[in-house]
């Protein structure tokens, strides 16, 4: 047999079928599974006890050494491999496999409707993600066409949405995929409350444990993952993300979350690189506003002013605009400007604590010692912990800078980078944190952050 180039073979998910050039090769439904399993985890070892929670759950009947032995026996088959000499699928003895093949992944493809603002499209439902229920299926596309708003009573109503999708038919994944991604949501935003949280991790669960290959089941693990309650475990969250993406190659939603994760831990290149990837898949094909975070801690003042600008003119009220173009002020010292920016900041959220202190941070800054103090006091005060926390913490650590309290400043920056913000490139252009950079233990904490935040992370 003709050993397969790497055009040969192609794993259609939406078809649920494998080809060799363009014609279909029979293959039954668990070698089918395992495939795609293992496929979605290409060049990473999957062990033995991973495949039987993927294809029998937890079977007591099931002879499952023989099954594994038979269904790997029946892929290697259907892609003419050999167990000997093996190109796609390697037996790595006593613990599992690894999927090594040239072979194209082929995402399912997207229903044509879109949602009323025309901003997000519905993911695909392909064969093992669809349901055979038309109001169970009308419930979802209610709530993914809200899922992805940043109003709380939007949410709401989406969850509701969903929570019904999947009442109708539990087996329904991607339904269970996107109502956990809205509690997180939910979660991250509004309500630190551990109901939202228990109900992401839940839905997720069952997404995975429905289809291990779905991948907005993975994009929903990583959003849990970075993350107040797991403590941004920014690794393992870069890890989901890039196992959806090589599932299905053109999921917005991952590559701008993977822009968001590679500022936050310093890799600026990467991050730009992920949120221009983005944009062919959005709707209105423009990289989205969240970019303006990589331009501001990169020191890339011009290109700051110009997307805040953007943002601002599409969204007036949207906090995380404002919240930039004052942090923006601040760092280009248009105080005039900063004064009015804190003003209309503080009156769309009053109690937010991110802006409270940046506040105080341009208070600091002007040398208003007392007014800082006051603001770094009430963004404190704050019981609930959401998921900027961590750029509340960098703000307090920039106050004690510039007031010259530079110990417990150091140990707010060091809370800062233990808590979700690791951005290393920004520590070293603030101005607000001259009076740490010059002390040993700051080239210390910036060298262990670079160390421990690679490059290579980034890579897809």
């Amino acid at each position: 047999m003709a050993r397969p180039s790497s055009g040969d073979i192609e794993l259609d998910l939406g078809r649920y079928e494998l080809r060799r050039a363009g014609h279909r090769i029979k293959l039954e439904k668990k070698p089918m599974e395992l495939l795609i399993f293992l496929a979605g985890r290409r060049d990473q070892l999957v062990s033995r006890r991973d495949i039987v929670s993927a294809l029998w759950k937890s079977d007591p009947l099931i002879d499952t050494e023989r099954n594994i032995n038979n269904i790997v026996r029946k892929i290697r088959t259907a892609l003419g491999d050999n167990a000997e000499k093996p190109r796609f699928l390697e037996t790595v003895i006593g613990k599992g496999y690894r999927f090594v093949g040239p072979m194209r992944v082929i995402s399912p493809m997207f229903p044509a409707t879109q949602s009323p603002d025309e901003s997000v499209a519905p993911p695909a439902v392909a064969r093992g993600r669809r349901t055979r229920d038309p109001l169970a299926y009308s419930e979802f596309l209610q709530g993914y066409r809200q899922s992805f708003s940043g109003d709380l009573k939007l949410l709401q109503q989406a969850a509701q949405h969903l929570m019904n999708s999947v009442a109708r038919d539990p087996d329904f994944a991607l339904a269970h995929a996107t109502l956990s991604y809205v509690c997180t949501a939910c979660h991250f935003e509004f309500d630190p409350s551990r109901s939202w949280l228990e109900k992401a991790e839940f839905h997720c669960q069952r997404a995975l444990q429905l289809d291990a290959a779905l991948p907005d089941a993975h994009v929903a693990r990583a959003f849990l993952l970075w993350g107040p309650s797991k403590n941004f475990q920014h690794v393992e969250a870069i890890h989901e993300l890039q196992l959806a993406l090589s599932l299905q190659p053109d999921l917005l939603h991952a590559y701008n979350r993977l822009g968001t994760i590679f500022a936050h831990i310093g890799l600026m290149d990467h991050a730009r690189s992920m949120f221009e990837r983005a944009a062919p898949f959005s709707p209105k094909k423009a990289i989205n506003h969240n970019i303006t975070q990589v331009y501001v801690w990169n020191g890339h003042y011009d290109l700051a002013r110009d997307e805040i600008e953007r943002w601002l003119a599409e969204t007036p009220d949207s906090k995380y605009a404002m919240h930039f173009a004052l942090h923006l002020a601040i760092l280009t010292r248009q105080w005039e400007q900063a004064g009015s920016l804190a003003e209309e900041a503080l009156r769309l959220t009053p109690d937010e604590p991110i802006v409270i202190s940046l506040q105080g941070v341009m208070h600091a800054a002007m040398g208003q010692s007392a007014r800082a103090l006051r603001s770094m006091k009430q963004a404190c005060t704050n019981p609930k912990s959401f998921g900027h926390a961590h750029h509340t913490y960098y703000q307090v650590a920039c106050i004690h800078s510039l007031l010259g309290r530079t110990d417990v400043g150091f140990e707010w920056l060091e809370r800062a980078a233990d808590n979700g913000f690791p951005c290393w490139p920004f520590f070293l252009n603030d101005p607000a944190l001259e009076n740490l950079r010059r002390q040993a233990r700051f080239e210390l904490l910036v060298s262990s952050l670079q160390a421990k935040y690679p490059s290579a992370l980034g890579l897809l």
